[in-house]
């Protein structure tokens, strides 16, 4: 019979639930040898899939964004997560790389490993204005304008 605190200790904050079911050591325990061997099987680059009644809807853009953040989740050794983006806060589960559903944090969350934001969105270039004058010309006709006056 497994003691109860060794129980309590697992469950503690559940950063690297899966390693130590999977029987590898807390990364407190492990050689830098073996932390780079573990960091070369993350998943990293994987989609991320939205698990079905999740109620969640995300852009194509939004989610290339979420498989950034899933990724960092993933690198730290995390089971369950919140993903921040935009106005959203997403809950994600690392070992499926599924977003299960919204986190309501007016409320509080458990049984949450840890939270990341996503990277934020691209602005729109900007570099063209009616009449097909790019910024740097019109910016030039403008400064000659003034020189001329």
């Amino acid at each position: 019979m497994i003691p109860a605190a060794s129980l309590l200790q697992l469950l503690g904050s559940g950063v690297g639930l899966i390693g130590r079911i999977a029987g590898q050591k807390p990364v407190e325990d492990a050689s830098f040898a073996e932390l780079l061997e573990r960091a070369s099987s993350l998943r990293s680059g994987e989609p991320v899939q939205i698990a079905p009644g999740s109620g969640v809807e995300l852009t194509a853009e939004q989610m290339e964004r979420v498989r950034f953040a899933a990724d960092r989740l993933d690198a730290a050794g995390a089971a369950e997560g919140v993903i921040l983006i935009d106005d959203l806060a997403l809950k994600y589960d690392v070992l499926t790389r599924s977003i299960t559903g919204l986190a309501d944090l007016q409320e509080g969350v458990s049984g949450i490993d840890a939270v990341v934001r996503a990277p934020e969105a691209e602005p729109a270039p900007v570099n063209a204005v009616p009449g097909g004058f790019s910024n740097a010309a019109l910016l030039r006709l403008l400064a000659e304008g003034r020189q001329r006056a």
